[in-house]
């Protein structure tokens, strides 16, 4: 058979519009047999893929005629249509052509979000806005809801391209109402153009929505940030919102981020021109802020705020002119200024004490900050004592009543510094030792002053036995019950009464120290040296011999106020190597060696009746060396410091001195051999720092050696 190019097929009333080559007359033949197959007319379409374009949308339309409502026809058709006009001028008939195409599809597949989409991006393409528009609000309005966003993201982009605010803020309002959760997209438009009413508006109505989810991740703190910054930045712009109030009310909120808001606030009366409005917030801020961190960011910005006033008072009064007013007026904007500069340490302490109120360091360094000011001094001790709680206080709460009455004291008001100390012994301080502190200050004060008397009487009424008895270390009960037992304030008491008082007084002190059971071997000491000052020497032996199991028991002591050895002759006994030993009642010698030594060393130890001081000096070095060789440390060689102290520990003086042999090991207090025991106690209180020394030798400490010359006991400390 002949190859045929082109055969003529009449269609209509007879006039040839199809032309068909030979190899498509399979694919027409097919088609047929089966015009409603969408198969047989994709292969038609993919065989006739590069035939020109008037065939190619001809086999299309027919198979859409055939097929309205195949989507995939109507898909493949639109594109191909699309394409044919893609390069060329909006203004070309053809555009519209394929418009009508898209509209046609529509007739049958407005169901379709792709149609939609594809045929409102293609009017985009043609910058036909109001077709557009209406395109995408017809596909809202024929698509159901579930599908709306799919359109929506493009229609923003629509409306986002053009400068139409009016429309594009119309169609966000409509956008919301279907996903409120995106408001922050809208805020940020409106804050593109420049319309900060609304977008304020809205970013309170985020704020104030607790359901609230940022996409973009931002806090609630965050969002309010930024609405206070929208609104303390643009005053002149934002009018439907109360500033004030709504950054009043994030303070109350955000209490961790004050700084920042009390920051807003002014910035916002500042840019508003009402500048005595912003000193009074910034003020306000100072007084009220918790924390450090944010009263550094409220006083940097108040300072720069100073200083700008000052330099466009400047500026003005160097462009216009100056004159008289304006001298005036800058003035006090620099004495402002300096005074702002000065006040600062004296803020900081404010803050750190609204921080914490019972920090008694901080008082007395705000005490500090006012000085020379006693009217304010006065005031801050007043309000400080009041304030802090002992129970909750952070340092020494008795230091600040101290403090009060040394000021009075200082400035010439004895009574004023009496009353205060009267008022700090009714307080109930954490501690005994607090009180006992207070009382001890109270005497020193009437020391200093020379009223002995009254000192005496003040120590006396503190150790003074209260109505009802309790321990010391019952924490359950007042201090003004426990400080009769207090080792501190008896010290100082038995101080003064040797000082001051009678020998009787003097030894009740003592005796009431040893009935409360609150002695320390110091204690002891002093009261046996203080017994054998005045010739009571058997007296002197008593305080020792009854306090020692005491002191074993509750310490562990091993020390003892004699050493009982067999060793090396002492330096006041050259002829002798006996034990030491004690009298008993028959007036025979006992011994008290931890072995029964033989009978012919059973003889009293008795003191050589020519021992000087200086040959006791002469003979340590000897006796100390043979001391440590047979016993182990002895008076003279150093160790280690153990306290012996079974109660609260004494302070310094003769009743709290620590027991020394030249090094600070633990020795006895006592006089040289050859001094005299009568002498007379001291008409003064005792220094609480110089060692006790032999009156005859004072290089050589009193600790050396100690004679009993009655005969009846010689020990070597």
């Amino acid at each position: 058979m002949p190859e045929l190019e082109e055969t003529p097929v009449a269609a209509g009333g007879g006039k040839p519009d199809l032309f068909f080559e030979e190899e498509d007359l399979q694919y027409e033949e097919e088609i047929l047999r089966n015009p409603f197959s969408v198969k047989c007319w994709i292969r038609y379409i993919e065989f006739k893929q590069n035939a020109p374009r008037h065939v190619l949308n001809l086999i299309y339309e027919r198979a859409l005629k055939e097929l309205p409502g195949s989507y995939k026809l109507w898909y493949n058709y639109l594109k191909q249509r699309r394409k044919q006009v893609k390069n060329r001028c909006v203004t070309d008939p053809g555009y519209e052509e394929v418009n009508n195409c898209h509209e046609r599809a529509l007739v049958f597949m407005h169901k379709m979000p792709r149609i939609w989409l594809d045929y409102c991006q293609f009017l985009m393409d043609q910058c036909r806005i109001t077709r557009t528009r209406r395109t995408f609000d017809r596909a809202l309005r024929a698509l159901p809801i579930t599908q709306h966003h799919r359109i929506w993201p493009l229609y923003l982009k629509f409306v986002r391209l053009y400068p139409l605010p009016e429309t594009a803020v119309r169609v966000y309002r409509r956008y919301l109402k279907l996903s409120p959760e995106n408001a922050e997209e809208y805020i940020e438009y409106l804050r593109s153009i420049d319309r900060l009413d609304e977008a304020a508006l809205r970013l309170a109505t985020v704020v104030n929505d607790e359901r609230f989810v940022s996409k973009e991740g931002k806090s609630n703190y965050q969002l309010w940030h930024e609405l206070c910054d929208l609104i303390s930045q643009n005053p002149d712009k934002v009018k439907s919102l109360n500033v004030g109030a709504i950054i009043r009310g994030g303070l109350t909120r955000f209490t961790d981020q004050l700084g920042k808001l009390w920051c807003s606030l002014a910035d916002y009366y500042i840019r508003s021109g009402h500048f005595e409005k912003a000193r009074d917030v910034y003020e306000e801020a100072i007084q009220t802020v918790m924390t450090v961190r944010d009263f550094t960011q409220v006083f940097d910005s108040y300072a720069q705020f100073e200083e700008s006033m000052i330099a466009a008072k400047m500026e003005t009064t160097s462009e216009l002119g100056q004159e008289e007013e304006d001298d005036v007026d800058l003035e006090l904007r620099l004495a402002r200024f300096e005074q702002l500069i000065t006040r600062r340490p004296l803020l900081l302490n404010s803050v750190l004490l609204r921080q914490n109120p019972h920090n008694v360091h901080e008082w007395h360094k705000r005490v500090k900050l006012y000085e020379g000011k006693p009217r304010e001094i006065i005031n801050t001790y007043t309000e400080a004592v009041q304030t802090v709680d002992p129970f909750k206080a952070t340092g020494k709460t008795h230091t600040l009543w101290v403090s009060f009455a040394k000021f009075y004291e200082d400035n010439g008001q004895i009574e004023d510094a009496r009353t205060i100390f009267e008022k700090a012994t009714k307080v109930n301080f954490k501690q005994v030792d607090d009180l006992a502190c207070v009382w001890c200050e109270y005497g020193e004060m009437e020391l200093r002053h020379e009223n002995y008397d009254q000192a005496l009487r003040i120590l006396r009424k503190a150790t003074a036995i209260p109505a009802r008895k309790a321990e010391y270390f019952d924490a359950s009960e007042p201090v003004q019950n426990r400080v009769y037992k207090s080792l501190k304030v008896w010290s100082m008491l038995a101080d003064l009464e040797e000082s001051l008082g009678t020998f009787k007084s003097t030894k009740a002190v003592y005796d009431r120290i040893l009935d409360l059971r609150i002695a320390t071997p110091q204690i002891i000491i002093n009261y046996a040296l203080f017994l054998e000052e005045h010739t009571y020497f058997e007296e002197s032996f008593k305080p020792s011999t009854c306090c020692m199991p005491s002191w074993r028991r509750s310490s562990g002591w091993r020390g003892m106020p004699w050493r009982c050895t067999s060793g090396p002759r002492g330096p006041c006994s050259p002829q002798s190597s006996m034990r030491c030993t004690t009298s008993t009642s028959s007036g025979q010698p006992r011994s008290m060696g931890s072995r029964t030594p033989a009978a012919s060393m059973r003889r009293p130890l008795r003191c050589c009746q020519t021992s000087t001081p200086a040959r006791c000096a002469s003979a340590l070095p000897t006796w100390s060396a043979s001391w440590v060789r047979s016993t182990g440390p002895g008076p003279s060689t150093p160790t280690a410091h153990r306290s012996v102290t079974p109660g609260p520990q004494a302070p310094s003086g003769r009743h709290g001195r620590t027991l020394r042999s030249g090094t600070g090991t633990k020795t006895r207090s006592g006089r040289c051999c050859a001094s005299n025991a009568a002498s007379k106690p001291p008409t003064t209180p005792r220094s609480t720092s110089w060692p006790r020394r032999c009156s005859k030798s004072p290089a050589m400490p009193q600790a050396l050696c100690q004679t009993w010359r009655r005969g009846r006991v010689a020990w070597m400390t």
